[in-house]
C-alpha cells in the first residue's frame, strides 16, 4: 500500500505520526509535504524495500525518523536530503544492500545515527564522509570482518562508535586518525586477540573502552600507553592470563576496570606501577571486577587487601566482584587470611 499526495490533508499541525506496522510499501513523492510541522515519524515495521529522496519532501522539520526493521534494501543516493534537521535516524534490522557517503548527503544536522542487524558485510572508504556532525554510530550486530582506514574519515564530532557483534579482528593504523573526540569505543563480541588490534593511541579523549567477548590473551605495558583519559576497561570474558607490569600505569584516571571471566591467577600490584594508588585523588576509587578467574588467594594479593582497607579499591558490594578463591572455594574472599 502506497502514500498519495493529499493522504494527510487533516494533519498538518501534527508533530508526531506513527505508522509503524503498517503495509506501507512506497511514499510517493510530495506526499507528505503538507506536514510541514511534523517532529517525528515512526515508519517502524513497514516494507519500504528503496528509499528515494523525493519521499521526503516538505519535512523540513522533521526531527526524529524512525524506520526499524523497514525491510529496507536499498538507499539511493541522496535518500535523505530534504530533512535538513533531522537528528535521530534509526534503521536497525533493515537489510541494506550497500552504505556509502552520498547516501547520507544533505543530512546536515544528524547526531544519530542507527544501523544495526542490517546485515553490513563492509563499508567503502568514506562511508560516512558527509556526516561530520553525528556524534553517535551503531553498526553492531552486522557481519563486518574488515574496518578500512578511511570508514569514518570527517566524522569529527563522533563520541560514540559501537561495533559490537561482528566478526572485526583487527583495526588498521590511521583508522581513527579524523575522529579526535571519541569518547566511547564498543568492540564488545568480536575477533580480537590483542590490544594491538586496535589503534587505541589514535583516541586521545577516549574514557571507556568495550572488549567483552573477543579472544584477547594479555594486557601488556604498552598496552594503554595512550589513553590517559581512559575511565572504564572492559575486558571480561576474554582468555587474559596475564598483565604485565605497568599494565594500567598510564591510566591515572581509571576507576572501572571488569576483568570477569578471564584466566587470571593472580593480579599483581605492579600491574598499576609503583605508587598509582597513592598519587591517585582520594575520590578516585577503583572499582575492580576479578569474578570467574580461577585466582589463588596467598599472599601475593596481600596488597589488595590493604588497597580495599585503604579504600583505594572496590571488589563491590561485600567484595561480591572479588576473586573466587580457587584454593580456598569455602571461603568468601572478604573473610580469607592470605598470611599477610
Amino acid at each position: 500500500m502506497p502514500v498519495f499526495a493529499g493522504d494527510f490533508p487533516a494533519l498538518r499541525s501534527c508533530s508526531v505520526l506513527f505508522l509503524d506496522g503498517n503495509p506501507l510499501e512506497d511514499i510517493e513523492a510530495g506526499a507528505l509535504q503538507t506536514l510541514s510541522s511534523l517532529n517525528e515519524l515512526n515508519l517502524s515495521g513497514v516494507r519500504l524495500p528503496t528509499i528515494r529522496g523525493d519521499m521526503w519532501t516538505g519535512l523540513n522539520n522533521l526531527n526524529k525518523l524512525l524506520l526499524y526493521s523497514a525491510r529496507t534494501r536499498i538507499l539511493e543516493s541522496e535518500a535523505f536530503k530534504p530533512l535538513r534537521k533531522l537528528s535521530v535516524l534509526q534503521m536497525d534490522n533493515c537489510p541494506l544492500e550497500a552504505v556509502n557517503g552520498d547516501t547520507w548527503r544533505g543530512l546536515k544536522s544528524l547526531r544519530t545515527l542507527g544501523l544495526g542487524g542490517c546485515n553490513v558485510g563492509s563499508l567503502p572508504d568514506g562511508a560516512f564522509s558527509t556526516l561530520p556532525k553525528v556524534e553517535t554510530l551503531s553498526l553492531t550486530r552486522n557481519s563486518l570482518t574488515n574496518i578500512l582506514p578511511g570508514t569514518f574519515r570527517g566524522m569529527r564530532n563522533l563520541r560514540v562508535l559501537e561495533l559490537d557483534n561482528n566478526a572485526i579482528s583487527q583495526i588498521p593504523a590511521g583508522t581513527f586518525s579524523d575522529n579526535p573526540l571519541v569518547l566511547r569505543l564498543s568492540l564488545k563480541m568480536n575477533e580480537f586477540t590483542s590490544f594491538s588490534d586496535v589503534p587505541l593511541s589514535e583516541l586521545q579523549s577516549l574514557w571507556g573502552v568495550y572488549l567483552e567477548g573477543n579472544d584477547i590473551t594479555s594486557i601488556e605495558s604498552n598496552d594503554l600507553i595512550g589513553c590517559p583519559s581512559m575511565g572504564a576497561l572492559h575486558v571480561q570474558t576474554n582468555q587474559i592470563s596475564s598483565i604485565e607490569t605497568g599494565a594500567f600505569s598510564h591510566c591515572t584516571d581509571l576507576f572501572e576496570l571488569s576483568l570477569e571471566g578471564n584466566q587470571l591467577t593472580t593480579i599483581s600490584e605492579y600491574a598499576f606501577g609503583p605508587g598509582y594508588f597513592r598519587e591517585r585523588e582520594n575520590s578516585k576509587i577503583l572499582d575492580m571486577n576479578l569474578r570467574g578467574n580461577p585466582v589463588v588467594c596467598d599472599n601475593r594479593l596481600c596488597w589488595l587487601k590493604r588497597a580495599q582497607a585503604k579504600n583505594w579499591v572496590t571488589l563491590g558490594p561485600g567484595g561480591g566482584f572479588g576473586p573466587e578463591c580457587v584454593n580456598r572455594p569455602d571461603v568468601n574472599w572478604d573473610d580469607i587470611d592470605l598470611g599477610c
